[in-house]
């Protein structure tokens, strides 16, 4: 019986142990605006993926994605024209990656406001 259960607890255990690791690498770097400043609070993220983290105070960021694939990593804060990249890291791998966001504008039609009272009788 005793050994029973070893062997249902290595079936068991030794897969979990197996899939359960996840090889990541990670990306770092700086974002900055077209004039050279860190942008605070950009969001970096990885596009179908919840993964995701924001620029520090001094525009820098790290994030840890899944190694070995392909992934397209992006970059974006209100104001300012999205920024795309593609990649792909091996297992443990660290890069930097800098990025210089370009400020956008956006014309909206124009509005209009009018004032109404309805009297009530």
């Amino acid at each position: 019986m005793m050994k029973l259960k070893s062997i249902l607890f290595l079936l068991i255990f030794i897969p979990m142990t197996l899939f359960g690791q996840k090889r990541t690498g990670t990306i770092y770097g700086k974002i900055t605006d077209d004039n050279g400043k860190a942008v605070e609070l950009a969001n970096i993220s990885v596009l179908g993926m919840s993964v995701g983290v924001s620029s520090d105070s001094k525009g820098q960021y790290s994030l840890t994605i899944p190694a070995d694939t392909l992934l397209k990593i992006v970059y974006s804060f209100v104001g300012y024209q999205q920024q795309e990249f593609s990649v792909k890291l091996k297992e443990k791998e660290n890069k930097k990656l800098d990025v210089k966001l370009i400020a956008s504008s956006t014309t909206l039609p124009a509005a209009v406001v009018s004032d109404q009272q309805l009297k009530s009788t």
